[in-house]
């Protein structure tokens, strides 16, 4: 615990200071009367001899399209444009028909998957000296041709432009949401991952004297016209900031992908009834996080308002069941995959569609997840008989999985081999790791007088220590504070019972009530030290729910906030009703610096979670725990023998609880 501060007898206090609370009812509003179409850019095979390495560009455009279609975009209404075709003069041909098409009101979604860079800035209008440019097909990566302009290149300018026309055409009931899913920064990476952008700028020698660098957290991409009320809502995401890198990551089942890409499609999977752009990059947030890649992401524009002004598919607690022939036999599919966290080993009731969803009377069988991939799982019926043909069915998950939850970890450099061989034998215990796998987290190698301990990803430290007595507990602990930091992190339990969106804004506060100050998030939430926020935890599902807060600090410890009875804030204080929410006033933000997480725990009754912190670690041999507590129970030993069934690999619980992120930044 870092900076604690006692303002009063029943004040509550951790790493954060919480003492305030309210309820407050919440209603959501929808809209009708609407189209939807897209423009998806990928370039995932640049022209040879550009100078411009290949991505996963084109999975990007298959994830994204598929994504659209399940919201009820119309594949008529998807333009794309890939790889050779996409040309400028290609895709300001696409840019322009898809203005063409647009009508007042559609809500519209941009997608540019590719490389981006930095060039000169020809007129003027940038303080730093430079444009930022997405990079068509045959765009050049450096600067060749004393006369080029960058007439290949798409320059901020134009996109602005473009936009703006676009706006103009769909009016002030459109929405415009742009993904760009790649980085100008002009950064090399060490690590492994894939990096979208990583050309130095393009710089006309007469004016390399004026570029100074950019320090700024914005995308700069755009200073819009016609931002009036009669002109359409402008959203954007980038994958990072100005400054970072854009890394590309891996799929579950081991496929590169779009960070950025992955993250939106997830959200969405994921979207629930009330959702603002704010919301949904929360979401997109929280994956991007968890992928530990060091890159934030940004959010640009009219984000307060509903996605798509309401015009969303929501996330329903049944799947639809697909009968397929294949091979001469009968494959049943559920329509969900793993963007929705639904993993082998995940069991279903199918139910006839129209019967009541919580009558487990209802149900005609009942089938396992025998593999999954983005969108869809193949299910195998191990109870009951299918009705006939004609039946239609839905899927009502009972029980959650949680795949192969472990990290990766290789060894590097090592000239102590029995220092070498003792790490390995002692890691090799945890079922929270595997040693040599493909999907590789962190390696372990040994720099003369410490072990060094790096994320493989980005090459960037996560641990280096000093040769002591004790090294190989240090290690070991380190390894497993990472594994458990991570898989507590990204753990998501999806259950329409159990919902809650978490919003934190900057506040002051005069008499324990907060005063709002203005927008909290602008790019990316972030918090100085010693700033005051105000956290609001809003029940969204249909079901009340205790919860329990917990912190996870970017060097892997994690607090509970809430509850805490000796503070005066029991689990009366963390009951919420369905369709209310609860404040709580943070009164100082504290280091370690960097990107953190909040993380909540619904549960139906109280739960005791004091077992994630070190000091309370004796309780984890409470014998009455229930599933959700014994699987946090196994993350934090790594273990993970209370929840995976003998004959099995894989963790499983009941569908019980649910949990929800929020992701942030602190600065000095």
């Amino acid at each position: 615990m870092k900076n604690i501060f006692k303002l009063s007898e029943n004040n509550l206090f951790s790493k954060y200071l919480i003492i305030t609370v309210l309820s407050i009812n919440f209603i959501h509003n929808i809209r009708a009367d609407y189209d939807k179409r897209a423009l998806i850019i990928a370039i995932g095979n640049y022209k040879t001899n550009s100078g411009w390495k290949s991505l996963a560009s084109l999975d990007d455009l298959l994830l994204m399209k598929e994504m659209l279609k399940r919201q009820q975009f119309k594949e008529s209404n998807i333009l794309t444009i890939k790889d050779s075709e996409a040309t400028k003069t290609g895709i300001k041909a696409k840019f322009f028909q898809l203005i063409s098409l647009a009508n007042d009101g559609d809500k519209i979604v941009i997608h540019f998957s590719g490389h981006g860079q930095q060039v000169t800035d020809l007129n003027g209008d940038e303080e730093d000296g430079m444009d930022e440019a997405l990079v068509p097909y045959d765009a050049p990566s450096e600067l060749k041709d004393p006369q080029y302009r960058f007439e290949k290149h798409i320059i901020d300018d134009e996109i602005n432009d473009w936009i703006s026309q676009l706006k103009t055409k769909i009016g002030k009931d459109g929405h415009i949401l742009l993904i760009l899913d790649s980085c100008h920064s002009g950064t090399a990476s060490r690590g492994e991952a894939e990096i979208r952008g990583y050309k130095a700028p393009l710089l006309l020698i007469q004016n390399i004297g004026k570029i100074s660098a950019s320090s700024s957290q914005v995308s700069d991409y755009f200073e819009l016209k016609n931002n009036t009320p009669t002109h359409g809502k402008f959203v954007m995401f980038t994958a990072a900031r100005a400054s970072q890198v854009n890394y590309q990551t891996k799929t579950e089942a081991g496929k590169a992908i779009g960070s950025l890409t992955y993250a939106v499609a997830k959200a969405f999977e994921s979207i629930k009834k009330g959702t603002s752009y704010e919301h949904l990059f929360a979401s997109i947030s929280n994956t991007m996080y968890d992928m530990k890649q060091a890159q934030t992401p940004t959010v640009e524009g009219d984000k307060y308002f509903q996605v798509f002004d309401g015009q969303y598919v929501v996330q329903e607690p049944t799947y639809s069941v697909k009968r397929i022939m294949e091979n001469g036999k009968v494959i049943f599919k559920v329509t969900s995959g793993y963007l929705s966290n639904v993993f082998e080993g995940a069991k279903f009731d199918l139910l006839p569609n129209g019967s009541p969803k919580n009558k487990g009377n209802e149900t005609v069988a009942r089938a396992k997840v025998i593999s999954s991939n983005s969108f869809e799982s193949i299910i195998d019926i191990y109870e009951g008989k299918i009705p006939s043909q004609d039946t239609e069915l839905l899927a009502q998950q009972t029980e959650q999985s949680f795949g192969k939850y472990d990290i990766g970890i290789r060894f590097g450099y090592f000239q102590n081999q029995d220092l070498h061989k003792q790490l390995e034998d002692a890691l090799k215990t945890s079922k929270l790791i595997s040693i040599n796998t493909l999907n590789t987290d962190l390696e372990i190698s040994q720099k003369k007088d410490s072990i060094e301990i790096k994320i493989v990803a980005t090459a960037n430290i996560y641990d280096k220590i000093s040769s002591a007595k004790n090294i190989q507990r240090a290690v070991i602990e380190a390894v497993i504070g990472f594994a458990r930091a991570k898989m507590i992190s990204s753990l998501e339990i999806n259950n329409p019972d159990f919902s809650s969106q978490i919003n934190l804004k900057h506040v002051t506060l005069q008499n324990h009530q907060p005063v709002f100050l203005g927008d909290s998030i602008e790019t990316y939430p972030t918090f100085s030290l010693n700033q005051s926020g105000w956290i609001t935890i809003k029940n969204t599902g249909n079901s009340d729910f205790y919860f329990t807060l917990l912190d996870i600090q970017p060097d892997g410890k994690i607090n509970i906030i809430l509850p805490d009875e000796t503070k005066g804030f029991g689990y009366n204080e963390v009951r919420v009703e369905s369709g209310k929410e609860k404040g709580f006033s943070i009164t100082k933000f504290s280091p370690p610096l960097g990107i953190e997480k909040f993380k909540v725990i619904m549960t139906n009754t109280p739960a005791d979670f004091s077992f994630l912190n070190s000091k309370f670690r004796n309780s984890m041999f409470n014998k009455n725990s229930s599933p959700l507590e014994n699987l946090f129970k196994d993350l934090v030993d790594g273990s993970m023998n209370r929840t995976i069934k003998r004959g099995n690999d894989i963790a499983t619980i009941p569908v019980i609880g649910g949990t929800a992120s929020y992701t942030f930044q602190i600065v000095d």
